[in-house]
């Protein structure tokens, strides 16, 4: 996995699609759609400043419409913010709205992500820990935003 993560901060991440290209007109309805309302009103400026800081560490581009509307494989997506209860509000771009997500070609290896039972997963763990190390330890980290964090690949 190491390797493979080393591969990804040097040379950014694809996103191959294998949808067909966009019309002009699906582009554009999307385009005057616009974002989700939490990010139109109620975190306007949270999201301006997020996506600066983004833009300012190299993760991001903000380029305007017209310079990239005749790229072929162009996907719009709306910008939306999660409020969290204990924690600042969570910037997403809802790529499952406009089909993006169904339409990524999946290139990470499988066991990259193993989102559930992370609990019953957990407890093996520390079950079957070689106790001749000392006792387990235990540590929470919280990886926000860290998805858009990643460079893509141009």
């Amino acid at each position: 996995m190491g390797p493979y993560l080393s591969r990804l901060a040097r040379l950014g991440i694809p996103a191959p699609s294998s949808a067909t290209p966009w019309r002009e007109s699906r582009l554009s309805t999307f385009l005057r759609r616009g974002p989700h309302t939490s990010a139109l009103h109620q975190f306007k400026s949270f999201l301006f400043e997020d996506l600066l800081d983004m833009v300012s560490k190299g993760y991001w581009a903000i380029l305007p419409y017209n310079a990239v509307r005749h790229l072929p494989h162009l996907k719009l997506s709306p910008a939306g913010v999660v409020p969290q209860r204990t924690h600042r509000p969570r910037p997403i771009m809802d790529y499952s709205f406009t089909g993006v997500n169904e339409a990524s070609l999946q290139l990470a290896p499988r066991h990259a992500m193993q989102l559930g039972y992370a609990l019953p997963r957990l407890l093996q763990r520390i079950a079957y820990a070689n106790h001749r190390h000392g006792p387990p330890l235990l540590m929470k980290l919280n990886l926000s935003d860290s998805y858009y964090r990643v460079r893509l690949s141009p």
